[in-house]
């Protein structure tokens, strides 16, 4: 069975998280949006987005994971319904007794959870909830752990003559690299081709556009073979001064300054991996080196999916291009 990313994703966002991107999705559909949670949390009343649209008016409640104790700010919600149109959005699971609650009052509220929230969020273009998908797919996954070693190395002395070893190793990285950036290029362009050739978008199609992607990046997964990170820690295993030595040399290139200089105050791998993915390997707010300059054109769905595959191409270039650097240098 497919791995399902954006069913993680969902259950990871949390409330906050949620009301942000429900917020963009309503946005980016003409509607006007309240957060009551964070300006006006006494006068909530069951409703933490109040959403409107020239007479129309939509009280949406959030929840992470809903259970008995919330079944009162349900009702309350409920109480309001010849006020507006009422929805109850949550990210995970709910307890049976809200359950047996939610049946009940299903026919005034609409319900947003699992597949129903994720359908709205992508044809709402919550492009902040399309990266968080993306975030966790393996290619960024192993991207970003892979430039953990060479973070945890960075301080490593480095031999004074380079060992016939250290080459072939790096010919190792290069060769399982080098699939994976081949692979996601390819793809990237060949989704150009196809974004472009579409008269008018379709927001009933994003999501079946957006299986179409995952599907052939775990493609590119599969064909490309050995994992980025593994051959990085089998390599950090024998010479880990090779990624010292890298390390010297990006922090002196264009794009990877911004990157170093900011890794190198972190304390924690997972931090490392962390900011990696969402900054230097995927486009978005923040982002930096080609992550940034593309985020700077995306507009709505096509176009961040777009930019989101040319930057991950741009990522595995790089890092390609950085290992070219050091087998030359030495």
């Amino acid at each position: 069975m497919p791995r399902q990313y954006w069913k993680e994703s969902i259950l990871s966002l949390g409330e906050i998280k949620l009301q942000d991107f429900l917020t963009e999705a309503y946005e980016n559909m003409g509607w006007h949006v309240k957060n009551m949670h964070r300006t006006d949390p006494r006068s909530e009343n069951g409703a933490d987005l109040v959403v409107s649209r020239n007479s129309e008016m939509i009280l949406v409640a959030i929840k992470d994971k809903p259970a008995k104790g919330d079944i009162d700010q349900l009702r309350r919600l409920w109480e309001r319904r010849k006020e507006a149109s009422l929805v109850y959005a949550y990210s995970k699971p709910s307890t049976g007794p809200f359950s047996v609650e939610e049946k009940r009052l299903s026919n005034d509220i609409k319900f947003l959870k699992e597949k129903e929230l994720h359908d709205f969020l992508i044809k709402g273009e919550s492009i902040s909830y399309l990266q968080s998908i993306f975030e966790l797919h393996p290619l960024v996954q192993e991207y970003s752990r892979a430039m953990t070693i060479v973070w945890e190395e960075r301080n490593v002395r480095a031999p004074l003559e380079f060992p016939k070893e250290g080459k072939l190793n790096l010919y190792l990285l290069k060769s399982t690299l080098l699939k994976k950036r081949v692979g996601v290029s390819v793809f990237s362009t060949k989704f150009d081709d196809y974004a472009n050739s579409l008269i008018s978008k379709n927001p009933d199609k994003f999501t079946e556009i957006l299986d179409e992607v995952v599907d052939n990046l775990d493609i590119v997964q599969r064909v490309a073979g050995a994992s980025l990170y593994e051959s990085f820690v089998e390599v950090a295993s024998t010479e880990p001064y090779l990624f010292s030595m890298l390390w010297e040399i990006v922090s002196q290139r264009t794009y990877w300054i911004d990157y170093t200089s900011a890794t190198k105050q972190m304390s924690k791998a997972d931090e490392v991996s962390e900011f990696t993915a969402k900054y230097w390997v995927l486009p978005g707010k923040n982002a930096i080196g080609e992550a940034k300059s593309l985020s700077e054109n995306a507009i709505g769905f096509l176009s961040a999916v777009d930019d989101i595959l040319k930057s991950l191409a741009y990522a595995f270039r790089e890092l390609d291009v950085a290992i070219d650097w050091l087998f030359h240098s030495y």
